[in-house]
Protein backbone atom coordinates (compact mmCIF):
# COMPACT_ATOMS: atom_id res chain seq x y z
CA UNK A 1 0.00 0.00 0.00
CA UNK A 2 1.57 3.52 -0.55
CA UNK A 3 2.54 5.60 1.83
CA UNK A 4 0.46 9.06 2.15
CA UNK A 5 1.75 12.00 0.69
CA UNK A 6 3.04 13.51 3.98
CA UNK A 7 4.88 10.66 4.77
CA UNK A 8 6.27 9.89 1.36
CA UNK A 9 7.68 13.49 1.67
CA UNK A 10 9.30 12.65 4.93
CA UNK A 11 10.98 9.67 3.70
CA UNK A 12 12.59 11.47 0.93
CA UNK A 13 13.73 13.91 3.09
CA UNK A 14 15.32 10.91 5.67
CA UNK A 15 17.10 9.74 1.94
CA UNK A 16 18.57 13.20 0.74
CA UNK A 17 20.12 14.33 4.66
CA UNK A 18 21.17 12.60 7.62
CA UNK A 19 21.04 15.43 10.27
CA UNK A 20 22.46 15.30 13.98
CA UNK A 21 23.36 18.81 14.67
CA UNK A 22 24.21 20.28 17.69
CA UNK A 23 25.07 24.03 18.76
CA UNK A 24 28.77 24.86 20.27
CA UNK A 25 30.58 27.67 21.65
CA UNK A 26 34.12 28.17 20.28
CA UNK A 27 37.72 27.18 22.11
CA UNK A 28 38.96 29.76 24.43
CA UNK A 29 42.94 28.96 23.87
CA UNK A 30 43.87 31.33 26.56
CA UNK A 31 47.04 30.78 29.17
CA UNK A 32 45.94 33.45 32.24
CA UNK A 33 44.28 30.80 34.55
CA UNK A 34 41.88 29.75 32.32
CA UNK A 35 42.38 27.18 29.31
CA UNK A 36 39.31 25.66 27.19
CA UNK A 37 41.23 23.86 24.50
CA UNK A 38 37.73 22.53 23.57
CA UNK A 39 34.30 23.86 22.11
CA UNK A 40 31.79 23.64 24.93
CA UNK A 41 28.09 22.83 24.46
CA UNK A 42 27.26 24.67 27.55
CA UNK A 43 28.17 28.01 28.57
CA UNK A 44 29.25 27.55 32.33
CA UNK A 45 31.96 29.48 34.99
CA UNK A 46 34.80 28.08 33.56
CA UNK A 47 33.81 29.21 30.11
CA UNK A 48 32.66 32.45 31.07
CA UNK A 49 36.10 33.18 32.94
CA UNK A 50 38.20 31.75 29.88
CA UNK A 51 36.14 34.14 27.79
CA UNK A 52 37.25 37.10 30.06
CA UNK A 53 40.28 36.04 30.30
CA UNK A 54 40.98 35.89 26.61
CA UNK A 55 39.45 39.09 25.33
CA UNK A 56 41.71 40.68 27.98
CA UNK A 57 44.77 38.61 26.75
CA UNK A 58 43.67 38.91 22.28
CA UNK A 59 44.77 34.96 22.71
CA UNK A 60 44.14 33.31 19.65
CA UNK A 61 40.71 31.33 20.09
CA UNK A 62 38.63 29.88 17.32
CA UNK A 63 36.66 26.11 17.18
CA UNK A 64 38.80 23.66 17.84
CA UNK A 65 36.08 21.27 15.74
CA UNK A 66 35.84 22.99 12.64
CA UNK A 67 39.67 23.66 12.46
CA UNK A 68 40.64 19.97 12.72
CA UNK A 69 37.43 19.18 10.19
CA UNK A 70 38.93 22.11 7.89
CA UNK A 71 42.77 19.58 7.64
CA UNK A 72 40.62 16.56 6.77
CA UNK A 73 38.38 17.58 4.27
CA UNK A 74 39.00 17.38 0.44
CA UNK A 75 36.38 20.21 -0.37
CA UNK A 76 36.36 23.20 1.41
CA UNK A 77 33.63 25.96 0.59
CA UNK A 78 34.13 29.42 2.68
CA UNK A 79 30.19 31.32 2.87
CA UNK A 80 31.45 34.45 5.04
CA UNK A 81 30.57 37.66 3.49
CA UNK A 82 33.70 39.72 5.30
CA UNK A 83 36.50 36.94 5.72
CA UNK A 84 39.36 39.07 8.09
CA UNK A 85 42.64 38.17 8.22
CA UNK A 86 42.76 35.72 11.39
CA UNK A 87 40.33 33.43 9.38
CA UNK A 88 42.92 33.96 6.11
CA UNK A 89 46.11 33.63 7.73
CA UNK A 90 44.41 30.36 9.50
CA UNK A 91 43.45 28.69 5.96
CA UNK A 92 47.01 29.72 4.44
CA UNK A 93 48.54 28.10 7.18
CA UNK A 94 46.58 24.82 7.18
CA UNK A 95 47.39 25.02 3.01
CA UNK A 96 50.99 24.88 3.75
CA UNK A 97 50.39 22.10 6.13
CA UNK A 98 48.88 20.21 3.54
CA UNK A 99 51.90 21.05 1.05
CA UNK A 100 54.69 19.92 3.68
CA UNK A 101 52.57 16.64 4.35
CA UNK A 102 52.15 15.91 0.73
CA UNK A 103 48.52 15.81 1.13
CA UNK A 104 47.46 18.90 -1.04
CA UNK A 105 46.96 16.94 -4.45
CA UNK A 106 43.25 16.95 -4.99
CA UNK A 107 42.11 19.20 -2.23
CA UNK A 108 40.12 22.04 -3.43
CA UNK A 109 38.87 25.20 -1.92
CA UNK A 110 36.49 27.81 -2.57
CA UNK A 111 35.74 31.18 -0.70
CA UNK A 112 32.18 33.30 -1.54
CA UNK A 113 32.72 36.89 0.31
CA UNK A 114 32.80 40.32 -1.11
CA UNK A 115 35.46 41.07 -3.29
CA UNK A 116 36.30 44.82 -2.22
CA UNK A 117 36.63 44.59 1.57
CA UNK A 118 38.37 40.99 1.14
CA UNK A 119 41.07 42.99 -1.35
CA UNK A 120 42.61 44.32 1.56
CA UNK A 121 44.17 40.92 2.05
CA UNK A 122 45.85 39.85 -1.36
CA UNK A 123 48.80 39.53 -0.08
CA UNK A 124 47.41 36.32 1.82
CA UNK A 125 45.31 35.66 -0.85
CA UNK A 126 47.98 35.31 -3.29
CA UNK A 127 49.73 33.22 -0.73
CA UNK A 128 47.18 30.51 -1.00
CA UNK A 129 46.57 31.00 -4.76
CA UNK A 130 50.26 30.02 -5.32
CA UNK A 131 49.63 26.48 -3.10
CA UNK A 132 46.10 25.40 -5.09
CA UNK A 133 46.94 27.02 -8.40
CA UNK A 134 43.59 26.09 -10.01
CA UNK A 135 42.13 24.64 -6.93
CA UNK A 136 41.33 27.76 -5.31
CA UNK A 137 38.44 29.68 -6.78
CA UNK A 138 37.14 32.80 -5.22
CA UNK A 139 33.80 34.20 -5.86
CA UNK A 140 32.44 37.72 -5.37
CA UNK A 141 28.77 38.97 -3.93
CA UNK A 142 27.29 40.85 -7.27
CA UNK A 143 25.58 43.12 -4.99
CA UNK A 144 27.18 45.15 -2.28
CA UNK A 145 23.73 46.75 -1.23
CA UNK A 146 22.00 43.20 -1.38
CA UNK A 147 22.23 40.60 1.38
CA UNK A 148 21.68 37.45 -0.30
CA UNK A 149 23.66 35.67 2.23
CA UNK A 150 23.74 37.34 5.70
CA UNK A 151 25.02 34.49 7.92
CA UNK A 152 28.04 32.40 7.64
CA UNK A 153 28.71 29.24 6.38
CA UNK A 154 31.01 26.56 5.79
CA UNK A 155 30.87 23.14 3.54
CA UNK A 156 33.46 20.98 4.67
CA UNK A 157 33.11 18.12 2.36
CA UNK A 158 29.24 17.05 2.81
CA UNK A 159 28.97 18.56 6.59
CA UNK A 160 27.36 22.06 6.68
CA UNK A 161 28.14 24.34 9.47
CA UNK A 162 26.45 27.55 10.41
CA UNK A 163 28.34 30.30 12.20
CA UNK A 164 26.51 33.15 14.28
CA UNK A 165 29.99 35.08 13.62
CA UNK A 166 32.56 34.98 11.42
CA UNK A 167 33.77 31.52 10.04
CA UNK A 168 36.24 29.73 12.52
CA UNK A 169 34.94 31.13 15.29
CA UNK A 170 37.12 34.15 15.72
CA UNK A 171 35.15 37.24 16.25
CA UNK A 172 35.18 39.23 19.65
CA UNK A 173 32.19 38.15 21.57
CA UNK A 174 30.06 35.50 22.75
CA UNK A 175 28.85 33.71 19.99
CA UNK A 176 27.72 29.45 19.04
CA UNK A 177 27.99 27.90 15.49
CA UNK A 178 25.99 24.13 14.66
CA UNK A 179 27.77 21.80 12.81
CA UNK A 180 26.34 18.14 12.11
CA UNK A 181 24.04 19.19 8.94
CA UNK A 182 24.89 16.45 6.64
CA UNK A 183 24.10 17.14 3.11
CA UNK A 184 24.52 13.62 1.73
CA UNK A 185 23.17 14.47 -1.83
CA UNK A 186 25.02 18.08 -2.29
CA UNK A 187 21.96 19.97 -2.47
CA UNK A 188 24.16 22.73 -0.90
CA UNK A 189 26.15 22.69 -3.70
CA UNK A 190 23.56 22.99 -6.10
CA UNK A 191 22.41 25.90 -4.31
CA UNK A 192 25.52 27.97 -4.87
CA UNK A 193 25.22 26.70 -8.80
CA UNK A 194 22.28 28.21 -9.43
CA UNK A 195 23.21 31.29 -7.56
CA UNK A 196 26.12 31.60 -9.53
CA UNK A 197 23.47 30.91 -12.72
CA UNK A 198 21.86 34.11 -11.35
CA UNK A 199 24.25 36.05 -11.72
CA UNK A 200 24.42 36.74 -7.88
CA UNK A 201 27.92 35.38 -7.61
CA UNK A 202 30.93 36.45 -10.13
CA UNK A 203 34.54 34.70 -10.13
CA UNK A 204 37.67 36.94 -8.85
CA UNK A 205 40.50 35.56 -10.98
CA UNK A 206 43.16 37.99 -10.28
CA UNK A 207 44.44 39.33 -7.11
CA UNK A 208 46.52 42.43 -7.37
Amino acid sequence: MALPKKEQKLKLREDEFIEDPKIYFPSRKQATNYYIDYDSDVVDDDYISSFSACRLGEKEWGSKIFWEDFKKSQTVIIIDKYLEQKELEKIKNIVELWENNNTLSGRKLFFYTYEPEIKKYNEILNSIKKLMDKNFTLYSLKFKDRDLIHDRFAILDDNLYHFGGTVGGYQHGLTAFSCGWSDANKKNYNLLEKFKKNHLFYEVTKYD
